[in-house]
């Protein structure tokens, strides 16, 4: 302000609203000079700060002001309209589904990301993405092509996004549990030369996988059904992590329980270890499928079996056969001890016994006869 006057004056300065000139609307935006009345020599000048606080960021536009600066002391107005320019801002803003994308260290992943235009104005978006090392991160549909490195939004409006599908293709090799690479995603206006950059972080998720030897489907043949029987089984942890297995029983041929339990087992990643347990036949026990299953502790599990094949021992079985009288050329017998009546004395009789085995393993058996004051052996004739 300066006071063209050769006496000293009052002077008081005020500003109108904002107005947007293309179509007249008048904004409310707050407004304040650091001093509305100054004093003024004669010719005398001095700077008034004028401060404007409008929205973040405001509608694209020229809009104008109009400053009235007044002499109190003689009424005599002094007018500057001032003009200024919105051009149309970039703001973009990049959200991804969760705070880290979970990957497989195998299998190829496809995710998606929102592109949000925070701008004051409707605009383009240009994406490009860089990948980590070894990996191969691209754009599925926004792209020129499938798995494209660059690609652009189109044009968004104000406030507008669009979702951005994102395809993962990991290195191929077994990675650890847990690890995380990082993407970029970096995004320009095609109204700005500034740069976005936005981070994709990227955590391997676990992968369990176990080899076991001798593979699930064998058979165990000739166990005795009375016999503790060892099964045997190497496990090798072919996942990403290492593991803690729990094994549970899922099914048993009758006869046979599972001595001392099942023991827990925690295999290193990349390690294997020799696991057995043992069952116990109750001498009756069947053949049949032993099926175990082993419980990973986020829920997972991998199952695993064999047959028993189960011989039973001997089982003997000893029943009255027959007796025979024989006098003179009769011949009378019976399959009861009594069925004919009372044993001669003095004259010899026969009498039959018929002895089995009705199990399955070879049987040789010492047979003795006891009387009243004799004892009888037969041993069976050496094979």
């Amino acid at each position: 302000m300066t006071n063209l006057a050769l006496f000293d004056t009052n002077a008081s300065i005020e500003v109108t609203k904002p107005v947007r000139m293309i179509d007249g609307v008048e904004f409310d935006w707050f407004k304040s000079f650091d001093q509305s009345y100054v004093e003024l020599g004669p010719s005398e000048s001095t700077t008034v700060n004028l401060t404007l606080v409008h929205p973040a960021p405001p509608d694209p536009g020229t809009y104008s002001m109009t400053i009235t600066a007044t002499d109190e002391d003689f009424d005599v107005e002094s007018q500057l309209e001032i003009y200024f320019d919105v051009p149309v801002l970039a703001q973009p803003e990049v959200t991804l589904p969760s705070a880290e994308i979970q990957v497989d260290s195998q299998e190829i992943t496809n995710t998606s990301v929102q592109i949000h235009n925070l701008g004051n104005g409707a605009q383009t978006y240009d994406i490009e993405i860089y990948s980590p090392a070894g990996w191969d991160v691209g754009l599925l549909e926004l792209g020129p092509f499938q798995g494209s490195k660059q690609g652009s939004t189109g044009t968004l409006s104000k406030g507008g996004s669009i979702s951005a599908g994102i395809m993962i293709t990991p290195p191929g090799v077994l990675l650890t549990a847990g690890s995380t690479f990082f993407a970029e995603i970096k995004v320009k206006s095609r109204v700005s030369s500034e740069v976005w950059t936005f981070q994709m972080p990227m955590v391997i998720q676990p992968s369990d996988s176990l080899g076991l030897t001798p593979e699930s489907g064998g058979t165990q043949g000739g166990v005795p059904a009375d016999s503790l029987h060892e099964i045997s089984v190497q496990i090798s942890n072919q996942g990403n992590r290492e593991v803690t297995l729990t094994p549970i029983e899922r099914s048993l041929p009758g006869g046979w329980t599972i001595q001392g339990g099942l023991s827990q087992i925690t295999i290193p990643m990349g390690s294997n270890v020799q696991w057995s347990f043992s069952i116990q036949g109750n001498g009756l026990a069947a053949s049949g499928l032993v099926e175990v299953r082993f419980l990973v502790e986020d829920g997972d599990f991998f199952d695993w079996n064999t047959t028993v094949d189960s011989i039973s021992g001997a089982i003997p079985v000893l029943s009255f056969h027959e007796v025979v009288f024989v006098e003179g050329t009769t011949i009378e017998s019976s399959t009861t001890p009594l069925g004919l009546g009372a044993h001669p004395v003095g004259t010899p009789f026969d009498m039959g016994w018929k002895l089995e085995n009705t199990g399955t393993s070879i049987w040789e058996p010492d047979v003795s006869m006891e009387l009243p004051g004799l004892v009888l052996h037969h041993h069976p004739p050496e094979p």
